[in-house]
């Protein structure tokens, strides 16, 4: 079989042996739309609305002929991208010891972004120190309130936790499993491959997220530009969100567990990748 979705390059696919799937991300909240409310003429609903208005982050792998993986990361970036990617392998594959290595990595606090964050804090000056600093700054003269403000900001922006570093913290982390596990790698490459049909948003054609991919025997294809009517994903992500807007979530939780069951019913309907697979996939009968 032959996946044409590329023009200029044919990839030769067997269903029998490759895992083909779709993956995007979205952003739902718990946000209940009273304008897509049905209610009878003449009457009006009565609707009770969160005053909690939280929104969460998702990432979805919606697979053809293999198991399906939905991701609710605090941050959609190249190291949750990567981390996802990690889970897709982990939900695809036959060895339970190179399973469990990857499940370790995923449960792992070393690139938990939570325990990172209390990390950095541990390294933060005291209350003491931060009163001293800003008690110096105001002793100087200024010309100025805006001349003292930026004083004060620039002593707090020293101090505030980015989430830039705890990132590249985690990428570090990545990096080093990555190295340290060439024999994961090589068993790796005895699961079946696993092929990934995305956009090229940064995360996904960032440096860690092409290393992690080629080191868990995954296939990176990458749509054309502005073609999210390529992607059957984003069908699953529009039903979903259609779903929801009349429901009125009173925790961020209950969004979540909704969400779950929603997609993992929504992708059993073959419909959304059927004519996707007529048009690019190709059946080598020879």
């Amino acid at each position: 079989m032959m996946l044409k979705i590329n023009l200029k390059k044919t990839l030769i696919i067997d269903l029998n042996e490759d895992i083909i799937g779709f993956n995007d991300e979205s952003r739902f909240n718990n946000i209940h739309n009273s304008g897509k409310t049905w209610h009878k003429k003449g009457l009006k609903n009565m609707i009770n609305k969160t005053l909690n208005r939280e929104s969460v982050n998702v990432i979805g792998f919606q697979s053809i002929n293999g198991n399906s993986v939905l991701s609710f990361p605090e941050r959609t970036n190249r190291v949750s991208f990567s981390l996802h990617l990690i889970k897709i392998r982990s939900k695809n594959m036959a060895k339970c010891e190179s399973q469990k290595i990857l499940d370790d990595l995923l449960k792992s606090k070393e690139i938990n972004e939570d325990f990172i964050r209390e990390e950095f804090k541990k390294q933060q000056i005291s209350n003491e120190e931060l009163q001293e600093k800003i008690n110096q700054a105001t002793q100087k003269p200024f010309k100025n309130n805006t001349a003292i403000r930026k004083r004060i900001d620039k002593i707090f922006s020293n101090i505030e936790i980015k989430n830039k570093a705890i990132v590249e913290t985690q990428e570090k982390e990545l990096n080093q499993f990555l190295d340290e596990n060439m024999e994961l790698k090589e068993e790796l490459s005895e699961e079946r491959r696993i092929i990934i049909i995305l956009d090229n948003y940064s995360a996904h054609i960032s440096k860690i997220a092409k290393q992690c991919a080629k080191f868990l025997n995954i296939k990176l294809i990458f749509l054309p530009t502005h073609s999210p009517k390529l992607n059957p994903i984003e069908q699953v992500w529009r039903v979903m969100k259609k779903r929801i807007s009349s429901i009125d979530f009173k925790s961020i939780h209950k969004l979540i567990k909704k969400l779950k069951n929603l997609y993992y019913t929504e992708i059993k309907q073959k419909t959304y990748t059927q004519n996707w697979t007529k048009k690019f996939i190709n059946i080598n009968k020879s």
